[in-house]
């Protein structure tokens, strides 16, 4: 049976591990030939080695989404080997440091490279995928890595996080507004405790305070990344069709308490 994505091209950033590696799996498990990127190369080829051994059709692609000559490149290169570009989720980002540190103590340098990634990163890949939706003029899916923590809910200690994942939830949000008229939808994904890479290294400084969230958690466990691509690809979808300028909450319920 073929899957929902069969004859689409998706597009994952930061997919060679956790959340965006899971997306990876379940764009091309449901048919997608599927694009990812990351800026390690020798990971990423070795990645792309293991999917295609499995069948799956995908094509890795080193790139720096901070730089704008490499995100055009990306999608050119894309385009060059798939013909078209359907959906893409920007996973792509950066905590800042992962141990809690307050304001006073916390680095510039760290706070303008977790936003450079959180916010420009967005900004650039949603510029370029977009330009190529409209030239298809077939419309398109968006889907953008935000997060539970901000703006509604922080975290202290992790300013540079909680400031860039808002930003990209409002950004989602306008531009939105800006291409529905192309048939372009555009959607945030509000993760929350996931089992994947910022927990697992939050858990060397904090484990005491991760363990507390989970329990007020009303689902008291970690999410899984295979969970949140699962809500990434519905979002893709054709099935969320009237879905668009949302943001999705996915934390077993952290944030209705």
């Amino acid at each position: 049976m073929a899957g929902q994505y069969e004859g689409k091209v998706a597009l994952v950033t930061g997919g060679n591990m956790g959340i965006g590696l899971a997306a990876v799996k379940a764009f091309a498990k449901e048919g997608a030939k599927t694009a990812f990127c990351a800026r390690g190369e020798e990971a990423g080829k070795k990645l792309e080695k293991e999917l295609l051994d499995q069948g799956c059709d995908v094509m890795f692609i080193k790139c720096d989404v901070t730089k704008s000559n490499e995100v055009e490149a990306m999608i050119k290169k894309i385009v060059d080997k798939y013909g078209r570009l359907d959906c893409a989720y920007n996973n792509a980002g950066h905590v800042g440091l992962i141990e809690p540190t307050n304001l006073l103590d916390f680095p510039e340098e760290a706070m303008r490279a977790a936003n450079e990634l959180n916010i420009m990163g967005t900004f650039l890949c949603m510029k370029y995928e977009i330009a190529q939706m409209v030239k298809q003029g077939k419309g398109g899916a968006i889907v953008n890595a935000s997060s539970i923590c901000g703006p509604e809910y922080v975290f202290p200690g992790y300013v540079a996080y909680v400031t860039g994942k808002s930003a990209v939830e409002v950004m989602s949000r306008a531009v939105a507004t800006e291409v529905a008229q192309y048939g372009i939808r555009v959607n945030a994904m509000k993760a929350g405790l996931i089992d994947a890479g910022i927990i697992h290294e939050a858990n060397k400084f904090i484990p005491e305070h991760i363990q507390e969230l989970v329990n007020k958690t009303p689902i008291p466990r970690l999410g899984k990344p295979e969970e949140v691509a699962d809500c990434v690809l519905f979002l893709c979808s054709d099935k969320a069709a009237f879905v668009t300028g949302a943001s999705l909450v996915m934390d077993g319920g952290y944030t209705i308490q």
